[in-house]
């Protein structure tokens, strides 16, 4: 499973001093990310390896990556 378009999010929007990652398999493969106490969880599409879907509390935002402008567009699903 690749987690790396993921990652390059993190970097590029939510990074800071305190922010701290765990890849975890379960309850599907993805990424936890604490920024001082609060969680998201990260997952891939299974549809579309330019998308992926985070969770934050009652919210899941999808996530799409464009390959020609190297941005990425976020909506609230």
């Amino acid at each position: 499973m690749e987690l790396q378009l993921i990652k390059k999010y993190i970097a590029a929007c939510l990074s800071t001093t305190t922010t701290r990652l765990e890849t975890v398999e379960a309850p599907m493969p993805g990424i936890k990310v604490d920024i001082n106490g609060n969680e998201s969880f990260f997952y891939p599409s299974a549809n579309d390896e330019n998308t992926f879907f985070e969770e934050y509390g009652d919210h899941i935002y999808v996530h799409v990556y464009n390959t020609e402008t190297k941005a990425f567009t976020t909506t609230e699903k």
